[in-house]
């Protein structure tokens, strides 16, 4: 096995930062104010606080928004100025949101930064291949990010450890009294920064068509013999508690809801890891099971989705429009608008 080189490494690190400036700029400056906030203790009010918390989220925002920008200009084929132009303005929504964020925090705020969050990863999974229908290539892309981001957490666990193991023996060995400071300093630093630099260094490249799907066994082995039986398990719950609900005539306020959209985004995520070989069983069973995934999102959730819907309508006679119940209702149209029109990446 050939170890890669001090020389090697930095040059790949450079090409990386030089893809990706502004996203890793972004996670250094998020970094050095969770530092900042580890450090300061009590030598701030509230709203300093309130502020610290909202730079170290615009800059993780705006890292995620850089990130899909590089990918969609790479799809696009800009050139550097119009690329860098792009960054630029990525830049200026990051000061600007972080500007007009509140001094103070709030569950709608918090909320929407959740909001936020997914949504700009949903759009770095989707943003290469939205409205094309290279769907072998697509999967291969999310299955090597997927395979990426395991890769950097398992690094970055693995080389605190170490680093931890090292601040340990240096205290017991040289009666040194060193800080929990030291600790969560150095855990803010591997994992704003080395995690999101190692992952960016290998974030896939390849948008162009693929005629062969590379399908890694062990992905196989955990999405049929884990993932798959855990949501079989699930929806059994699901459709006893239905049953119970038309005996007892006693319907969900809305915490059923939950529950069912948490089913759906697992569902979703196995359909999107199993895809490949959902046709190409040699057995009836492992074929059956493959396609397991679309049909618990489609024919056999009838049953638990109009008890979600229900539990939806229920909760906006009683309390009218909330934040919670909007996003329910967004989420359920667009799971409805999935079925009827095809897989969400086309």
């Amino acid at each position: 096995m050939k170890f890669p080189s001090l020389s090697s490494l930095s040059d790949k690190a450079g090409r990386s930062f030089l893809r990706f400036p502004l996203a890793i700029l972004l996670a250094i400056a998020g970094t050095t104010i969770s530092i900042f906030l580890l450090n300061a203790e009590n030598h701030f009010d509230d709203a300093l606080l309130a502020r610290c918390g909202n730079g170290i989220v615009s800059c993780y925002l705006g890292m995620l928004l850089s990130v899909a920008t590089t990918v969609w200009a790479e799809r696009k084929g800009w050139g550097r100025k119009v690329a860098a132009g792009a960054q630029l303005a990525v830049l200026g929504l990051t000061v600007l949101y972080f500007f007009l964020m509140p001094d103070h925090f709030e569950e709608k705020t918090v909320i929407r930064w959740v909001l936020y969050a997914l949504g700009l990863h949903w759009l770095i999974a989707v943003i290469a291949f939205a409205g094309s229908h290279r769907i072998d290539a697509f999967w291969q892309y999310n299955k090597d990010l997927f395979i990426r981001i395991l890769t950097s957490l398992l690094y970055t666990v693995v080389l605190y450890l170490g680093l931890a193991l090292a601040l340990e023996a240096i205290e017991h060995l040289f009666n040194i009294d060193l800080s929990y400071k030291w600790y969560a300093d150095t855990w803010a630093v591997l994992v704003g920064v080395f995690n999101t630099w190692f992952f960016l260094s290998g974030f896939p490249s390849n948008y162009g068509d693929i005629t062969t799907v590379d399908y890694p066994k062990g992905l196989k082995i955990f999405t049929q013999y884990v993932l798959l039986p855990i949501l079989t398990v699930y929806m059994g719950i699901l459709y006893v508690y239905l049953f119970k609900i038309i005996l007892t005539a006693h319907w969900p306020s809305g915490w059923v809801a939950y529950l069912v959209l948490g089913f759906s985004v697992a569902g979703i995520l196995a359909l999107l890891l199993i895809y490949p070989i959902r046709y190409v069983q040699k057995t009836s069973l492992q074929g059956n099971m493959a396609r397991f995934p679309e049909r618990a999102n489609s024919e056999t959730f009838v049953g638990p989705a109009s008890s979600r819907s229900y539990a939806h309508n229920l909760r906006w006679f009683q309390h009218c429009w909330t934040r919670l119940s909007y996003l329910g209702r967004n989420l359920r149209s667009l799971g409805y608008r999935q079925r009827a029109s095809g897989p969400f990446w086309q």
